[in-house]
């Protein structure tokens, strides 16, 4: 290399400067063609026999000598300065690692004819040991976008076995939360030429996400020819869960200081300065008072946090009207700690000589109140009016049922799809009848002009379907309409005969008949609209009661368990009638006493008692489901237990609490056409978690033998609510 005048040049004038870091002159090869001292101390190299030696022999790991080569390169392609480098050293058997920031020389200049390479080392094991023992995952990527290369701390963050698990069986997108999000990592990185400390979201192995910070560089020129990439990843999930928290609860954090008897402001975050109109860093310094509205507050705040203390306390929750640096008036939370001198003895406090404490601004809270309560109130007084039209509703029902003629049906119950088939059996029976006698007068050689052989067939399936439609229409909840269709579709058939005296007498008969059938089914469907209404004037109310639950004081007073009940079974006592469902008192403590507010809980217990009524099956033919209420005690609290015979509940429905989320229902709460509005569950819980309860639910197969995936058949379901109890 002697005869490369530029390379002489070079290190001629290297020598000539005093630098603080060590510099070389290497062949391409990596061969040593100058060094100073520092890199000659820094590799343990002597001064008299280094140029037979190679930079390329110190790599600990010799494939890393070509990459690095390769992104030396790759950025003189570019017309871009070579990025530094970290990489792993051995000197004496000791491994060391050293920053490398290289560039290619190339004879003559213009050319690409590479002769060499020019480069500092700083020495940096202090911090790459410390950083190697952070939780840093190192990985590349090729072209295709599959993942080639992981070390341990990467496989330990994603928790999988081995790199092998990842290594060529992963595309990067794979192990992004969101694929699409590693489109634009990719897209990012391509525009910028690097991307450091972006958070992103990965998945792990078992399916948990993990955030990380990513850092990454290319490997080639992405806008020319898109190598691949090698980057860094940093777990930073309790951060990144702690940062999207605070994004939403901001929080002026402060200290003041007493000097010279005036309230200093110190320690003031971002936070602070925002809340109130400072620039930033700037409300450090200022007088406590300069966001104070009047003399008098101060005054107040003081006197309230001094009380505190008095008691071994901070000051929570006080509201302090404050202004921003504009004059604007804003309302915050105040969470206070007095700061003490230490007292002469060095144990004890001394006087007060300041405070700190978390400000928070509930301005728009305060305004929201205000609106809330009147909004809350305005739409009670809606659902109000819209528990007077249902009932206005349910009175014109009773006037229509009457108008219907003769009514087979009580006044008030429920008609079971079992009761709705014994009423029709007879008119139907009698229908049948009379369609078959007119069947028989007909000649096959005269049958009406109007009614064609397809005709004539369906009448014959209407004629099968009626007289067996339990066995064509198993479902009980379409079989009313079923038999009221046929024989509407059958009388329409019927209006297409020719007039013709030898038929119309047979033709009355079935029309007088069918107009029976028709009235019956009527009767049945004023009857469920009847009983539908009155539910759901329950339920509206229920809905009121929930809406205007927090603008309503918490009036607690002492109250016998039995005594709500009891209450709570007179609410629902006649909707249980019209369902035809027994309410079981099997054992109530008599002496348990509750701290409660009375209408709240009542409220929840009758929730709970109109779900386990609703949602009740017919035991045996003949005897009339029930519904067991009882209560036991464990330790110092009341389990009010609601049980029901019926409608199952799905276990992954109770296991992710899918059923007290507002407005959700069960996906089998619609069975046998029970109506809701998901809100009774959600509202009873609301109550309890109040008073430090809870309630909770077991669904399970009524038979000891039954299969807890199967369900269509019956199921004990128990609701408890669980309170405190104040005396037993």
């Amino acid at each position: 290399m002697s005869d490369c005048s530029n390379v002489a040049e070079l290190i001629e004038k290297l020598k000539q400067v005093d630098l603080p870091v060590g510099y070389y002159v290497v062949e391409k090869d990596g061969r040593f063609l100058y060094a100073n001292k520092l890199l000659l101390d820094l590799l343990h190299l002597k001064a008299d026999n280094y140029l037979q030696a190679s930079i390329a022999d110190k790599y600990a790991n010799p494939e890393e000598r070509k990459t690095f080569v390769d992104i030396v390169l790759g950025a003189a392609a570019r017309n871009q300065q070579p990025p530094k480098q970290v990489i792993s050293f051995t000197v004496e058997g000791r491994e060391i690692f050293v920053q490398d920031h290289c560039w290619p020389i190339y004879n003559p200049p213009e050319s690409q004819k590479l002769v060499g390479f020019v480069g500092s080392l700083v020495d940096v094991t202090e911090e790459e040991r410390y950083r190697r023992k952070l939780p840093v995952g190192v990985y590349r990527v090729n072209p295709e976008g599959m993942v080639v290369y992981v070390n341990q701390a990467m496989v330990k963050m994603l928790k999988y076995g081995s790199p092998e698990d990842i290594v060529d069986k992963k595309s990067v997108g794979e192990l992004y939360f969101n694929p699409e999000k590693e489109k634009e990592f990719s897209d990012l990185l391509k525009e910028k030429g690097e991307v450091v400390d972006k958070k992103v979201e990965l998945v792990k192995s078992d399916g948990q996400t993990i955030w990380v910070s990513a850092s990454a560089y290319p490997l080639g020129d992405p806008k020319v020819d898109w190598v691949s990439r090698e980057g860094v990843l940093v777990n930073v999930t309790v951060e990144e869960l702690y940062r999207q928290i605070m994004e939403y609860v901001p929080v002026g954090l402060y200290r003041v200081l007493k000097k010279d008897g005036k309230n200093i402001l110190h320690d003031c975050n971002r936070q602070f300065d925002e809340m109130f109109g400072f620039a930033p860093g700037t409300a450090n310094g200022q007088r406590a008072e300069i966001v104070h509205v009047s003399p008098e507050d101060t005054v107040k705040y003081e006197k309230a946090i001094r009380d505190a203390d008095l008691l071994g306390q901070p000051l929570v929750g006080y509201v302090l009207r404050t202004k921003k640096q504009d004059g604007t008036i804003i309302f915050i939370e105040a969470n206070t700690r007095a700061i003490h001198k230490r007292g002469e003895s060095g144990t004890e406090k001394g006087e007060i000589i300041g405070r700190i404490g978390a400000l928070r601004d509930i301005t728009n809270e305060v305004a929201l109140r205000e609106q809330v309560k009147e909004f809350t109130e305005d739409f009670g007084a809606v659902l109000h009016e819209y528990s007077s039209a249902l009932l206005m509703l349910r009175e014109s029902t009773d006037s229509a049922l009457e108008s219907l003629g003769q009514d087979p049906f009580p006044k008030v119950g429920e008609i079971t799809p079992r009761v709705a088939d014994q009423s029709l059996s007879e008119p139907v029976s009698k229908f049948i009848d009379s369609l078959i006698r007119l069947r028989s007068q007909m000649s096959v050689n005269r049958q009406p002009a109007n009614l064609t052989p397809e005709e004539f067939e369906d009448l014959d399936n209407y004629q099968v379907l009626l007289k067996n439609p339990e066995k064509y229409i198993p479902e009980p909840a379409l079989r009313l309409p079923a038999i009221r269709d046929a024989v509407k579709n059958i009388l329409n058939l019927l209006d297409k005969f020719e007039s013709s005296s030898q038929y119309q007498e047979q033709i009355k008969d079935v029309k007088r008949n069918a107009e029976e059938v028709l009235r019956i089914c009527s009767l049945i469907y004023m009857h469920k609209a009847g009983n539908a209404i009155l539910s759901l004037g329950k339920q509206v109310r229920a809905v009121r009661n929930f809406v205007t639950f927090h603008i309503r004081e918490d009036r607690r007073d002492m109250h016998f368990v039995s005594k709500l009940i009891d209450q709570a079974v007179s609410e629902w006592a006649d909707f249980a009638h019209i369902r035809n469902v027994e309410i079981k008192l099997d054992y109530i403590h008599p002496n348990v006493i509750l701290n409660v507010s009375k209408d709240d809980v009542v409220r929840a217990m009758a929730n709970l008692l109109h779900n386990a009524i609703k949602y009740s099956w017919e035991r045996k033919q003949g005897v009339p489901p029930w519904v067991d209420i009882r209560t036991r005690v464990v330790q110092k609290w009341v389990h009010i237990e609601f049980e029901d015979w019926g409608v199952p509940i799905p276990a992954d429905e109770i296991k992710n609490d899918v059923l007290f989320r507002i407005g959700v229902r069960g996906r089998l709460s619609s069975d046998r056409e029970r109506g809701g509005t998901g809100v009774g569950l959600a509202d009873a819980r609301r109550v309890a978690q109040r008073y430090g309860g809870d309630v909770t639910i077991v669904s399970r197969p009524a038979d000891s033998k039954g299969k807890p995936d199967n369900y269509k058949q019956p199921f004990l379901t128990t609701v408890t609510l669980r309170l405190p109890i104040f005396s037993n």
